[in-house]
């Protein structure tokens, strides 16, 4: 918990995937183990590509009510684990969308964190707390911000020495 909250998932690599409307279905699935959507373009034709406009569901129908002429999707409102669009689109439609996906869980030792540093911050905050349980206030809280500066990024680690200090910057 205490990484979560630490961490910027703006941090996340961007993944585009592309997926495709139905005709006359007003919604498609979200990818698989999102987080983010970053954005949602819209491919009218080869050469017609529209970055479609995030709004909230319950604003969709009062802006875009269903018996709107248009036909080809505007907008976009996240919800449940899909993404409603708006207009319905009348023909069959490729979006590409860019997300932000959950990092995968450590399944193995052999398995490699997409967070950087999350190892390294994982430890400060278990000896931050050890430290707090031991009546060490100050040195809890330098692992507390340790780790912290871990996941924000203001560390240089070189992980190919395994005896190299650490230089928090």
């Amino acid at each position: 918990k205490e990484c979560a909250k630490h961490f910027d998932p703006k941090g996340l690599q961007d993944i585009d995937t592309s997926i495709s409307t139905a005709d006359g279905v007003e919604y498609v699935a979200e990818p698989s183990n999102c987080k983010n959507i970053v954005a949602v373009k819209c491919h009218y034709s080869s050469t017609e590509v529209k970055t479609l406009d995030k709004i909230p569901m319950v604003l969709r129908e009062r802006w875009f009510p269903v018996t709107l002429s248009e036909t080809k999707p505007l907008v976009y409102s996240p919800w449940g684990g899909n993404l409603y669009l708006r207009p319905t689109p009348d023909d069959i439609y490729s979006l590409t969308i860019t997300y932000n996906k959950w990092p995968i869980a450590l399944a193995t030792d052999s398995s490699e964190p997409e967070i950087e540093n999350v190892e390294l911050a994982i430890a400060a905050f278990a000896a931050s707390f050890g430290f707090t349980d031991y009546g060490e206030p100050e040195l809890s809280e330098k692992s507390y911000n340790d780790a912290v500066r871990f996941l924000t990024g203001n560390v240089k680690v070189t992980r190919r020495n395994p005896d190299a200090k650490i230089a928090l910057g």
